[in-house]
């Protein structure tokens, strides 16, 4: 009898040294979320955005920090940027839906991107997760205040090194429309890191067994010489390139992993839809003789009813928002026909024409983001398809910067008829600052329209009973051209 029992607890002793051998390789998964542009609405209000991934996303995340703790592994979780701003739900609660969501899940780091330009200090104080951001000010500085340019963490007993990065190595003069010119509510133009030495000297002490990543926003391959610039990487003592892609909305509801098995260092990628499907990029690493591999290869996952199921906890956090976003989402008129892109760019234009002093409007012709449905025309529809909440300018041209003007491609042109002899332009911020490095304006030819918020600007117009969008505009002295 007794050896029957000595043997089982022999078995029991070998079985736990073999867990305990198992559990002594260091294992790291990563999770990497982004571009949910604010998506986050309580469940009570799906009548203004029905589809909503994040019960699911939550799921997934519990149901991953589940395994892992049966295996012996460690999770990091991130997200990627554009995430805090972008829906009306982010704007009439001052992105604290996702302030409440990040807080909720225990994100380890959020990462900024060029949609998150226009955040306010005060929507970003109660994030618990520390934020790194890629892009300077002048003299050397994050561009918003208590952001970050790399972050030193451990996670059990990894030590990690995060460095964010927007487009690569890529020059901002070769396409500056695509750079942001601000951050936040400091004065002064901001320009993308590319500087690392002084930024990973600040994180010293940081050993050759550190785990360093680097996050790549933009991740596109044109104009870039893989090669040369991943050397520069690995020269930095980057293990990980955790990538940041973009697909257009017009595209097939897919997500192709692409193979970069030629780069020389491992990449795992997430490939964001512009219609703000949530999907989580996913790598498992694990730590070697010979250092860090990727243990799993990476995968795209997308958040549904099918790949975890919705996290209650989650829910009900996010729940308390329904009032206010329902008080915020106010009737502005009925729409009498649908109004597609094209339409609703000229008529938001002819809405812009009431800003005193200007005679003419500038603007992307690809700003406008959706069409309107006939019936109700309400607050949340139109942020839907022009979410635009940044001041607005009025600038005054001279006869050969106007001409220099009609030759940017892309772009949409309300004048009123004679205001050529002396044309003064409303514009959004941003396209002020691009048309003032393009067109080489002084500072005495621009001033402020008055205009803080340009989406407030036309809600309330059409509040006070300007004419509605309608499906052929009628533009009476009004002259537009499409800038192509």
């Amino acid at each position: 009898m007794w050896r029957k029992a000595w043997a089982q607890w022999w078995m029991i002793g070998f079985m736990a040294v073999l867990a305990g051998c198992g559990s002594s390789k260091e294992r790291l998964i990563i999770l990497q979320t982004g571009r949910m542009a604010g998506n986050v609405y309580p469940l009570e209000v799906r009548g203004v955005a029905p589809l909503q991934h994040y019960p699911y996303l939550a799921g997934y995340v519990k149901q991953v920090r589940e395994e892992a703790r049966r295996e012996g592994a460690e999770v990091l979780l991130i997200d990627s940027g554009d995430s805090l701003l972008g829906s009306f739900a982010s704007y009439a609660t001052g992105a604290q839906n996702m302030v409440t969501l990040f807080n909720t899940l225990g994100y380890d780091a959020l990462f900024l991107g060029n949609l998150d330009a226009n955040l306010e200090e005060a929507m970003v104080e109660k994030i618990q997760a520390p934020l790194l951001i890629p892009f300077v000010r002048e003299s050397g500085e994050p561009a918003l205040a208590g952001a970050r340019l790399a972050l030193k963490l451990r996670k059990g007993p990894t030590e990690l090194v995060l460095l964010p990065n927007f487009y690569g190595n890529f020059d901002p003069a070769e396409a500056p429309q695509r750079f942001p010119i601000w951050f936040g509510t400091a004065t002064g133009k901001v320009k993308p890191l590319r500087n690392y030495g002084p930024v990973l000297a600040g994180l010293q002490p940081i050993n050759e067994k550190t785990l360093t990543l680097f996050h790549w926003m933009k991740f596109e391959s044109g104009g870039l010489e893989p090669s040369s610039y991943v050397e520069q990487l690995k020269g930095m003592g980057v293990t990980l390139i955790l990538a940041h892609s973009i697909y257009s909305s017009s595209e097939r509801d897919t997500w192709k992993q692409r193979d970069y098995s030629g780069w020389g260092l491992p990449i795992s990628e997430n490939i964001l839809r512009q219609n703000r499907g949530f999907t989580v990029a996913r790598v498992d690493l694990l730590k070697g003789k010979k250092g860090w591999e990727v243990e799993r290869p990476a995968r795209i996952i997308p958040m549904n009813a099918n790949t975890a199921p919705a996290d209650p906890i989650l829910v009900d956090a996010i729940k308390p928002f329904a009032k206010q976003i329902q008080q915020a989402d106010v009737v502005l008129g009925e729409l009498s026909e649908s109004v597609d892109e094209e339409a609703l760019l000229q008529s938001h234009l002819l809405t812009l024409t009431g800003v005193p002093g200007a005679n003419m409007v500038f603007y992307s012709a690809a700003s406008v983001r959706g069409s309107l449905d006939k019936g109700k025309l309400t607050a949340s529809k139109l942020y839907n398809a022009i979410p635009w909440t940044g001041e607005l300018s009025l600038i005054e041209l001279r006869p050969e910067q106007l001409a220099a003007l009609r030759q940017m491609k892309g772009y949409a042109l309300l004048s009123k008829k004679g205001s050529e002899s002396k044309p003064v332009l409303v514009s959004s911020r941003y396209f002020t600052r691009l048309l003032q490095d393009s067109l080489k304006l002084t500072e005495d030819q621009i001033r402020p329209a008055g205009v803080n918020n340009e989406f407030e600007f036309a809600k309330q117009a059409y509040q006070s009973g300007r004419s509605l969008p309608v499906s052929k505009p009628q533009l009476g002295d009004w002259i537009y051209e499409s800038l192509d």
